[in-house]
C-alpha cells in the first residue's frame, strides 16, 4: 500500500463509502498497481463501497470481480438517491471542468456526520516543476484542467460549503519497472532530499473536509 492510499484510508469514517473516479487508468494486475489501487483497499478494509466512473470498459471488469460500480459522471452526483458516510475522490478534481459544482453535489450526498476526502497533485511538487521546465511548458498531464495547492483547494472547499478538517502532503511516486529511468532516478533522489524539505512540497495533497452547518441549511 502506498502513502496516498494509506492517507485516504486513515480519514475514512462510517460504513457506506462513495468512491468517485473508481476505475483508474489500468487494471491492478501487478504488485505495484495493486499497492496504488484505492478502490480495492477500501473494499479490503470492510467498507460498503459504491464506485462510480465514466470508463465503462474499466467498470465492466470491476463488476465481473464483484464490485458495486455504476457508470456516472462525477458532476452528476445528484442523480444518486442515497447518502454516504464518506465520499472519496482520489486524483479526480483536477480533471473536472467545474470543480465547485462537483464539491457542492458531494456536500448534498453526505450524511449529517459525513466527510469528503480528496487527493490531488500538488502544484508545487518538484517533479512537476522539472516536467514543466523540461517539456517546453507542458504540464505533467494534458488532461488536467486546473492545479491546486493546499491553500487554493481549502479556499475552494470553503466557498463550496465545507470546513477543512485536515490538510497534509504525501508522496505518490511510481517506482515500478514501467516508469522511465529518469523518473526512477528522480524518485530515488527525492527520497533522500525530502528529509530536509518541508512537507508542503510533497507531490500529493490529501484534504479532509466536512459540510458546515450553515451550508446544510441553504
Amino acid at each position: 500500500m502506498n502513502a496516498r492510499v494509506a492517507a485516504v484510508l486513515s480519514e475514512v469514517r462510517g460504513h457506506r463509502v462513495l468512491n468517485v473516479g473508481c476505475a483508474g487508468h489500468a487494471r491492478p494486475d501487478t504488485t505495484a498497481r495493486r499497492a496504488r489501487w484505492l478502490h480495492g483497499a477500501l473494499v479490503a478494509c470492510g467498507y460498503s463501497v459504491l464506485g462510480i466512473d465514466v470508463d465503462e470498459g474499466q467498470l465492466e471488469w470491476m463488476r465481473a470481480e464483484g464490485h458495486e460500480v455504476l457508470e456516472l459522471d462525477a458532476q452528476r452526483l445528484d442523480e444518486l438517491d442515497e447518502s454516504f458516510d464518506t465520499i472519496v475522490a482520489g486524483e479526480l478534481i483536477e480533471h473536472l471542468e467545474n470543480p465547485g459544482l462537483f464539491l457542492e453535489a458531494c456536500r448534498r450526498r453526505l450524511t449529517e456526520a459525513g466527510r469528503l476526502v480528496l487527493t490531488t497533485p500538488n502544484a508545487f511538487g518538484p517533479l512537476y516543476w522539472l516536467t514543466y521546465a523540461s517539456s517546453g511548458g507542458r504540464a505533467a498531464n494534458p488532461e488536467h484542467t486546473c492545479w491546486f495547492d493546499g491553500q487554493t483547494l481549502s479556499e475552494l472547499l470553503r466557498r463550496s460549503g465545507y470546513r477543512v478538517e485536515r490538510t497534509h502532503h504525501v508522496d505518490d511516486l511510481r517506482t515500478d519497472a514501467a516508469s522511465s529511468a529518469g523518473y526512477r532516478a528522480f524518485a530515488a533522489a527525492w527520497g533522500g532530499a525530502r528529509r530536509v524539505v518541508p512537507a508542503r512540497f510533497r507531490h500529493t495533497i490529501v484534504v479532509t473536509a466536512a459540510p458546515d452547518t450553515a451550508a446544510r441549511e441553504q
